[in-house]
């Protein structure tokens, strides 16, 4: 078990959930959990305070609202006589699934569970079978199940359900480590080479240092691995680190590569022969033009295939409700924008494709950033035959705050989720690799420049993805509906008069 500080101080998790249970009683519950839902997010993303002060409000003051339903969500589903610690744990898993699917304004940051990422025997059984959902659920039910035996301290039935309530979370979090890595440890596979290059943040101060940027941090080292004597079969660059852009085929026609306009640099591509370089450029020109995409080419710089991102970023990539708008509202809606954070693009998102592949062994599924966060494009890509997972990535945008963690974090549940490594290459965020198990591996200091060089254990074949997971999300949704339903009737019924009521003077 991990004994670091920041291991220990993801425990803090616990009494944080119970602390919330707590504001679950008395007078304005609701405001209470409120506050304490506005000041939880703002604080976690207090990195993105820079890029728009106005955008960093929005997410921590409609954050707030996610938390401010609790009380009525509890409240309805304990009339229903479900135990309360299991009715905060269906609300909170709940209402962390709705924020993160929310249309348009998702965010699936600062899930209850992510906490405790550095713990990944304690996760692995709950999110290999039921996801971040399920995770979420279990924790938040210990905890209140925890702080309701400390306050019945054994008095009646009561502290009796309290407590086995609290000792069956326990049971199932240890008998469900046993599920998911474990099994799949037994699929026999192989080991493939590669080399993630993080070349630290770019100087956005002139054409010239960005190419002499681009000259030493990523041509130089790739070129260096492929001097090498056994030279790595894969080669990685982030998001961002433009080389050649995707230009698909219109007609029937085939994709091609086409060199990016940022890249300044007319070099030969330095790439060994047998080396395949995976990077994250764009799409050019279609309906999804500007979309950030994964480009695998081969060693003379032919392209092999690509992916797309998925997942756009709110605010960042696509502009929320914007497409609601009148298209005169829109325009001048999204010129504001770009005057007040110097670009507001207003991407379509595209749909997945095809994992690439990179050999008879190895099949790689690429996560564009945001993809990280969300299961359901790991789970695709696994599905389709993927056993190697990498996260291309830019964050520099993230100063201070605790997203960078936050990144890892959800590296490790998709990693826990489908059962394969998780790469992850970065500008100069967090290179590494987490393990199936999801244990972090080898990892690179953070906005250092460096190269990553390591051997990946890759299985055999793909077992099942978190097969609970849509299951636990629809309970959960399900919880919602017909708690409010059962707190608003019970609330209708105490606002009507009694039956025989006459008022003063009546007959």
């Amino acid at each position: 078990m991990p004994t670091d500080l920041a291991a220990v101080s993801g425990l803090l998790v616990l009494p944080g959930l119970a602390a919330l249970y707590r504001l679950l009683e008395g007078r304005r519950a609701w405001w209470w959990c409120y506050l304490a839902g506005a000041v939880h997010m703002g604080v976690f993303s207090w990195s993105l305070r820079h890029l728009l002060f106005a955008a960093w409000l929005g997410i921590a003051l409609v954050g707030g609202g996610y938390f401010a339903v609790l009380p009525l969500w509890v409240r309805g589903l304990a009339g229903w006589r479900l135990p309360r610690p299991l009715a905060f744990g269906l609300a909170v898993a709940g209402a962390s699934w709705l924020r993160a699917f929310m249309p348009e304004i998702s965010y699936p940051h600062a899930q209850p569970s992510h906490a405790l990422y550095l713990w990944p025997r304690l996760l692995s059984g709950p999110v290999g079978l039921g996801g971040e959902p399920l995770a979420n659920l279990l924790l938040a039910t210990f905890a209140a199940a925890v702080y309701e035996a400390s306050r019945a301290r054994g008095r009646g039935l009561r502290g009796l359900l309290a407590v086995g309530l609290a000792w069956a979370a326990c049971a199932a979090i240890a008998a469900w480590s046993s599920v998911g890595p474990a099994a799949r440890a037994s699929r026999p596979g192989g080991q493939v080479e590669v080399a993630a290059v993080q070349p630290g943040p770019i100087p956005w101060t002139s054409l010239a240092d960005f190419a002499a940027w681009q000259e030493q941090r990523l041509l130089e080292p790739t070129r260096a691995l492929g001097r090498d004597d056994a030279p790595p079969p894969l080669v990685l660059w982030p998001e961002s680190a433009s080389f050649v852009d995707v230009e698909p085929g219109t007609g029937g026609g085939p994709a091609r590569a086409v060199l990016a306009d940022e890249w300044r640099v007319r070099a030969p591509l330095p790439l060994a022969r047998a080396t395949r370089l995976l990077l994250g450029g764009r799409l050019v020109g279609g309906p999804h033009h500007g979309v950030a995409a994964a480009i695998l080419l081969d060693g003379s710089g032919s392209l092999l295939g690509y992916q797309q991102k998925v997942r756009l970023v709110p605010g960042g990539e696509r502009q929320p409700f914007l497409g609601w708008l009148p298209d005169s509202w829109s325009t001048a809606l999204q010129r504001g924008l770009a005057q007040a954070i110097g670009a507001a693009p207003h991407l379509e998102p595209a749909p997945p494709r095809p994992p690439l592949v990179l050999d008879e062994r190895v099949t790689v599924g690429a996560l564009l950033c945001y993809d990280n966060a969300y299961a359901d494009v790991a789970r695709g890509y696994v599905e389709a035959g993927a056993n190697l997972l990498v996260v291309l990535s830019n964050e520099m945008w993230y100063q201070g705050g605790a997203e960078l963690e936050q990144m890892v974090a959800m590296s490790v549940f998709r990693a826990l989720e489908t059962g394969v490594p998780v790469l992850r290459c970065t500008i100069d965020g967090e290179t590494v690799l987490v393990g199936p198990d999801g244990r972090i591996g080898p990892r690179l200091a953070r906005t250092v420049p460096g190269v990553l060089r390591l051997s990946v254990d890759v299985p055999g074949g793909t077992g099942p993805v978190a097969p609970a997971a849509p299951v636990v999300a629809l309970v959960c949704a399900l919880s919602l509906v017909f708690g409010i339903a059962h707190a608003l009737a019970a609330w209708v019924r105490l606002r009507q008069p009694f039956a025989g009521d006459r008022s003063p003077g009546g007959g």
